[in-house]
This record gives structure tokens, C-alpha cells and sequence, in this order.
């Protein structure tokens, strides 16, 4: 048996049609939503894909552009495995490349609302990630593609946790971000 050959970067623009198929596999969102979401939020810098003998096998997205306490803030969104890829760790390598690209990039906190419960131990686990963020409400700022994007998106997801994991370079700011709503989590 041949070892395979995994290798992790960020796609090309070329690479969006793989990455929306991947997506929509996985998570069964709309043609006319991945459109909005490639058109609107996403920058290749931004995401972190695996690919397994050159075949895309998992994809995850940190955004940039929202602000809290003034202080940048990305937000890890849609990390995805292809089924047949599952069990193997890429989901895991890119999340935690994704949280150090985005320190590195001059984040000073790193997001996200897991989609279930579950997710919640793996995420606080891998990237030491503590709950933070009420979901929906005032408190935290977007740049104006944030706007425009929610704009398509109906509501907050009654099945997501209440409340978003976040990591900060600076646990003194811990008790405030808590204090604060984080409007557009896109569940």
C-alpha cells in the first residue's frame, strides 16, 4: 500500500468550486448561499484546505473583521471534512493552523461557535478555547462584507450553544468579551 501524500495550504481562487462542493457535502447549504459567501467574505489567506494526493479532503475558514473592545477578532467558520477523510487529524491541523495564522496576521482573540454541544469539548481541548461571547445581541463591530453577508442569513440557529469559544493573546480581557454579543455568528 502506497502512503498517501497530505499537504495543507491555502487554496487558489481556481480551487473555490472544489471548496463550495466540499462545503454543500457537507453541510447542505444552498448554491445561492456559497455564491454569497465566496463573493462577500472570502480571502484564500483566510482558509486552510487539506488536500490527500492532490484531492481536496477538508477546508476551514478563519474570517477577519470584527472587533471587539477595538481589538481584532477572527472567527473560525465551516471547517469541513470530506466523509471518506474523516478520523485521520486534518480537521484538527487545520484549526490549529487556522488560530496561529490569524495571531501571526495581528489578531489579538481568535472565535467561534461550535455547531453542536459536542464540539465544544474539542474545540476548548484543541486550542484552548474558553466560552466567551453571548451569541446575537450588541457589543461586538463588523466590517462592512459582514453586513452585507448577514443581510442572506436568516436568525441565529436555536441548536448552537449560547455562547462562542474564543482564545485571547491577553486573559485579562476575558470577563469583558463575555459581556459582549457577537450579532453575526452565521449558524
Amino acid at each position: 500500500m502506497t502512503e498517501q501524500i497530505v499537504t495543507f495550504r491555502h487554496p487558489e481562487h481556481h480551487e473555490i468550486s472544489e471548496l463550495k462542493k466540499l462545503w454543500q457535502l457537507v453541510f447542505g447549504d444552498t448554491d445561492e448561499f456559497l455564491d454569497s459567501f465566496f463573493d462577500i467574505m472570502f480571502k484564500p489567506k483566510e482558509c486552510v484546505a487539506a488536500f490527500v494526493d492532490g484531492s481536496l479532503a477538508a477546508a476551514g475558514y478563519c474570517l477577519s473583521g470584527a472587533f471587539a473592545l477595538e481589538k481584532s477578532v477572527h472567527y473560525i467558520y465551516s471547517m469541513a471534512t470530506h466523509p471518506d477523510y474523516r478520523g485521520r487529524g486534518l480537521a484538527s491541523e487545520i484549526a490549529l493552523r487556522l488560530k496561529n495564522n490569524a495571531f501571526r496576521a495581528g489578531a489579538f482573540a481568535v472565535a467561534t461557535l461550535p455547531a453542536t454541544e459536542s464540539l465544544v469539548s474539542w474545540y476548548s481541548k484543541l486550542l484552548n478555547m474558553q466560552p466567551s461571547f453571548k451569541k446575537g445581541g450588541a457589543g461586538v463591530c463588523y466590517e462592512p462584507n459582514w453586513h452585507i453577508f448577514a443581510e442572506g442569513i436568516s436568525g441565529h440557529s436555536e441548536g448552537t450553544p449560547s455562547r462562542l469559544l474564543a482564545c485571547l493573546q491577553d486573559d485579562s480581557f476575558a470577563e469583558a468579551f463575555c459581556e459582549l454579543g457577537w450579532e453575526y455568528t452565521f449558524d
